[in-house]
């Protein structure tokens, strides 16, 4: 490259008076020949002209300013500039390392996404100290005492995100609020083995936190020094020697308003209980209808404290916390047995003795109360003011003391409201009919495995019942587990079912039903066949019935009478030619019963199978029709109108024959008119005609009956004949007297 002179160097200042450090310098280019470098090369090279074609940069030289040059081949150099690329990577590199600063002094913010251009290394976790951990459990204590240090018992809740804020704002913590959540519900279980807490500090969150004691040597450490009471989950329910504990703090009612308004207050649980009291003496029960009816429970009071918890809130507040809290709340002893028996909950067990001492209510021996011959007509909750019960019903600031109780029996529906045998015998008349066809053989039929199919509906329908269907679907899966147990079904009825449901039999219900049949039993112990005296349960279709195939059970007494045979004893000796006898009299006995059915039914009507569905015209005539309107029956005047033809323009076909009832005159029948509009001697004609037409069809079944009266039957029906005539003449000749 040519050197530039001093006048070109004085214009080129002139240009570019100010130059920056990185600007592009004569002396930054060089000249080389393109045929040399690689095909990639080139592609690069025509890339970057195409690129400085259209851009170019301002410090470049023109190509008037370009100096001769001599070149070995035909193409023209280019200029090319090499080191703009790597100031690009190293100024990409130093965003880069900026960047990496900046998530680094983030700490857990720091995206995960973002590529780190060093190396990478193992993710440090940044564990909790010793000192923060006991100052979490600290801190928890901290909020359970008062100002006069006295502990309460489940003052905070660690789920509330404002008492973790409020941590991190005394101590200076930087974590989030679920690490200290999790981290001080994992280490309740262990406190024994916490850093920093005295044995003092750990008996008051034993029992303010209602934390279990795990270890054994703890309890006896607690139990020696403090006097800790404990129940049988390890839980210290109170203390011989400490007297500093609370149930709760009545002096702090604004600090518990101001600590969480998500928990519920007295306020909510007493009218809580003053809409189930008033549910229960209109006839409703609160347990069974959920949140619609805690929804207009919302509507009733719509106070700002009522209002902002939920219908469904309050619906599993009272199936979990509120109903099984009944026999410690502040009620009469009358007022509790009264809604234990209308809630259909049962009474806890240490409660019994005293409801029953009180009240006199008889309990069964499940709790539930069965009978409260004392039962007050409306039920009142406080007929005196109770002043010294820990729990409050009318605070709007005081957290509700309430807890779920730690053995608490999950109530279901059934429990609540048992099963009758009826209902039972309803479910399986149903399924019974659903399997029974028109000439009443029993079928198998698939009973659905879901409750929302259309065969519960039906039977929810058919029996009438208030029950839904997922009860009705949970209750059928019992019962058919109990099918040889259920004693209000004879026998008869439990082998059709167990054929119905394809139910495997088992010994004791085979034994059983061997008293009254001959049972076929294929390989999978499921009933195939069953041939009573007078029933037949399953058919061949055409298949081969023997010995090989299938098992056969019966008595020989019961197979001998089945099938008309004489004798008891067996016919040979041979236990397999006897068993060859018997199964092929078996089978024969099956084919006649089904050839007896198939006959039966060949020979029945087909208005019987086939009952006609619509209904008469006599049965649409006593329906109150809808009068014409005025352009309708000019419509029909004039012929014009819709079902205007006549009977007698129809053709033979076309006309269908239907029953006649007797309120459509025929063409022999005169209309019948009012009883009002008839004279004196056709009311007594009409009478007359009516007796006449009763003593004809009386004769008439007389008639059809004579030949199968015995002679004493016939002078039986002389007498009474007798008789009637007697009471003819005498009523006819009082009718007719004048009064």
């Amino acid at each position: 490259m040519s050197d530039d002179t001093p006048d070109e160097e004085d214009d080129q200042e002139q240009i570019e008076p100010e130059r920056r450090k990185d600007d592009v310098r004569d002396e930054d280019y060089e000249y080389e020949d393109v045929e040399e470098s690689s095909d990639d090369e080139e592609m690069d090279l025509d890339k970057e002209e195409k690129i400085d074609m259209k851009t170019p940069p301002p410090s470049s030289p023109t190509p008037s300013d370009q100096p001769p040059t001599v070149r070995s081949s035909a193409r023209q150099r280019k200029a090319t500039k090499r080191f703009e690329f790597a100031d690009f990577r190293k100024e990409k590199s130093v965003e880069i390392e900026d960047e990496e600063d900046e998530y680094e002094e983030g700490g857990e913010n720091r995206p995960r996404n973002v590529p780190n251009s060093g190396r990478i290394q193992k993710s440090v976790r940044n564990t909790f100290t010793e000192k923060e951990r006991s100052d979490v459990f600290k801190f928890i204590l901290s909020q359970c005492q008062n100002r006069a240090g006295r502990v309460a018992k489940m003052k905070v809740q660690t789920t509330a995100a404002r008492l973790w804020n409020k941590f991190k704002k005394i101590y200076g913590y930087e974590r989030r609020n679920c690490s200290y959540r999790i981290h001080y519900n994992f280490y309740s279980k262990k406190l024994h083995k916490v850093p920093g807490l005295t044995l003092a500090e750990r008996v008051d969150l034993y029992y303010a936190m209602d934390i279990p004691v795990t270890c054994e040597k703890e309890r006896k450490l607690i139990m020696e020094q403090y006097g800790a009471i404990l129940n049988e989950d390890n839980i210290v329910v109170g203390s011989t020697i400490l007297n500093h504990w609370d149930l709760t703090h009545n002096d702090e009612e604004a600090e518990d308003d101001e600590c969480d308004k998500t928990r519920f207050v007295e306020y909510q649980d007493g009218m809580m209980w003053e809409f189930i009291v008033e549910m229960i003496n209109l006839g409703n029960d609160p347990l069974s209808y959920g949140p619609k009816l805690w929804e207009q429970f919302r509507r009733i009071h719509p106070v700002a404290l009522i209002v902002r918890k939920t219908a469904l809130g309050y619906a599993e507040r009272a199936r979990r916390i509120t109903v099984p809290n009944l026999h410690i709340m502040p009620f009469d002893i009358e007022a509790k047995a009264a809604l234990y028996q209308s809630l259909s909950y049962p009474v806890p067990e240490e409660f019994r003795e005293q409801l029953v001492a009180g009240t006199g209510a008889i309990l069964s021996d499940t709790g539930f109360v069965v009978d409260y011959p004392t039962r007050p007509e409306v039920i009142v909750l406080q007929s005196v003011p109770i002043t010294d019960s820990p729990i409050g019903l009318t605070s709007t600031t005081a957290l509700s003391t309430l807890r779920e109780p730690e053995n608490r029996v999950n109530v279901t529906v059934d429990d609540r409201h048992p099963w009758t045998i009826r209902e039972d015998r309803m479910i399986w008349d149903y399924v019974r009919r659903q399997a029974r066809d028109f000439y009443g053989r029993m079928h198998r039929i698939k009973i659905p495995k879901s409750a929302d199919n259309l065969f519960w509906y039906k039977l929810k329908s058919e029996i009438r019942t208030d029950r839904g269907c997922h009860a009705l679907f949970s209750r059928f899966k019992r019962l058919s587990e109990i099918i040889f147990q259920s004693s209000f079904l004879d026998l008869e009825t439990k082998l059709e079912l167990y054929y119905i449901l394809e139910k495997e039999l088992d010994p004791d219900a085979a034994e059983a039903f061997e008293q009254i049949s001959i049972l076929v039993i294929d390989n999978r112990g499921v009933l195939r066949c069953a041939v009573g005296y007078d029933f037949l349960l399953g058919e061949m279709n055409g298949e081969i019935i023997d010995e090989n195939s299938y098992a056969f059970y019966f008595q020989r007494d019961v197979f001998n009478r089945i099938l008309g045979l004489a004798s008891d004893e067996p016919i040979s000796s041979d236990r397999a030619v006897q068993k060859c006898l018997d199964v092929e009299r078996i089978v024969t006995h099956i084919i006649a019963m089904e050839t007896e059915e198939q006959l039966k039914s060949q020979a029945t009507s087909n208005s019987s199978k086939f009952p006609y569905v619509f209904a008469s015209r006599g049965q649409y005539g006593r329906r109150k029709r809808k009068k014409p309107t005025k352009s309708e029956s000019q419509e029909t005047e004039n012929g014009s109108g819709i079902g205007t033809v006549k009977l007698e323009q129809l053709d033979d076909m076309d006309i269908k024959l239907e029953p006649i009832d007797d309120d459509v005159p025929g063409p022999s029948q005169p209309p019948k008119r009012p009883n009002e509009e008839l004279g004196t001697m056709e009311k007594v004609d009409l009478a007359f005609e009516e007796v006449k037409e009763k003593i004809r069809i009386f004769h008439e079944r007389l008639a059809e009956c004579a030949e199968e009266l015995s002679e004493e039957r016939r002078e039986q029906c002389n007498s009474e004949i007798d008789q009637l005539v007697r009471m003819f003449r005498m009523t006819g000749k009082q009718a007719l007297k004048k009064k």
